[in-house]
Parts: structure tokens; sequence; C-alpha cells
């Protein structure tokens, strides 16, 4: 458990970020263990330490939820944006373009993309098995 400046009780020159820390939602649920959520953490604790650096006041954690995605299988995902879910082919080409889109730099998506589409049409598998001669 934290306190809703993500510092620990009795201990307030410690930070607990992540899967480490325990956050309740408004509702009372917690906060589930996933990137955006450690990401957003990170941000509000580097935003206190440097409220406390300058002696203000600091601020809660809140988490803004932008959605979650995840592929199931070729052509199958879910995906929940803005409120509506989405399912199947639909889901897994927003969870393609989101994930090219999110990529640092032009050739880098470029690049990905071509990966992606040259595996996807010719059924290119990427196993690797290590075994004895």
């Amino acid at each position: 458990m934290t306190e809703s400046t993500l510092q620990l009780p009795g201990h307030p020159e410690v930070f607990v970020i992540g899967d480490m820390a325990y956050v309740e939602d408004g509702n009372g649920h917690p906060l589930p263990m996933l990137s955006t959520v450690a990401l957003q953490q990170a941000d509000s604790v580097a935003e206190n330490i440097r409220r406390i650096l300058a002696s203000e006041v600091l601020r809660p954690f809140h988490y803004k939820d932008p959605g979650l995605l995840a592929t199931v299988g070729r052509n199958a995902a879910v995906a929940r944006i803005w409120g509506l879910s989405f399912s199947g082919f639909i889901a897994w080409l927003i969870w393609v373009f989101l994930h090219i889109y999110r990529l640092i730099g032009f050739r880098n998506r470029i690049v990905v993309l071509i990966n992606w589409a040259w595996d996807y049409f010719f059924y290119d598998t990427q196993v690797r098995l290590i075994t004895k001669e």
C-alpha cells in the first residue's frame, strides 16, 4: 500500500512505482500491473521529487486510462479505447497501427511495417530451437 503520492507509509523519502505499488482507483479497485500505469507513476514521482526540492506541496497520483490492447493470435486481438470495445481483426489492425505509430522515427516505422508485412504474408515463423546433435 502506498500513500496517494506513491510514498511508502512511514517513509516519506521512499517512493514506490510499478508492480510494487498497490494503488486503488476511484472505485476502490487496484490499478492493473501494466506498463501504462508504471509510466504514469514514474512521471508523477519525478514531478513530486522536483516539488520536494522546490519546497512545494506534493500532488497525489491519478491514473488516466489510455485503453487496453492485446493480441491473442493471427488476426485476433481485443481492444478498449475511449470506452469503445473491439475484438477480432479490427482490434488486431488497431493494435498493429498503434504499435507502429508509437515507434520513434520514420525509418523505424517503415522497417517494422515491412518486416511485419513480410511475416504476415509469407507466414515466416520466428521459432528457434536449440537442440543437441
